[in-house]
């Protein structure tokens, strides 16, 4: 059972990443945040959160820097 738990949230961690590189506007970021937080109230684990923000923080960086 655990497997398959663990199957999940690896699908979701990947399909959130899948949602922040085809962002390009700042509305698609905070969608993206809310996923994040979503994740993390499903599933346990700092770690995938962390890399998911810290994902999110570098393609707003890049989003921002190409509407400048």
């Amino acid at each position: 059972m655990e497997n398959t738990n663990d199957n999940l949230q690896q699908k979701c961690y990947d399909w959130i990443v899948n949602a922040i590189d085809s962002s390009n506007n700042e509305f698609h970021i905070d969608c993206c945040k809310k996923l994040i937080e979503l994740y993390s109230q499903k599933f346990e684990g700092a770690f995938k959160e962390a890399e998911l923000l810290m994902l999110l923080h570098e393609k707003l960086h890049t989003i921002n820097y190409s509407l400048s």
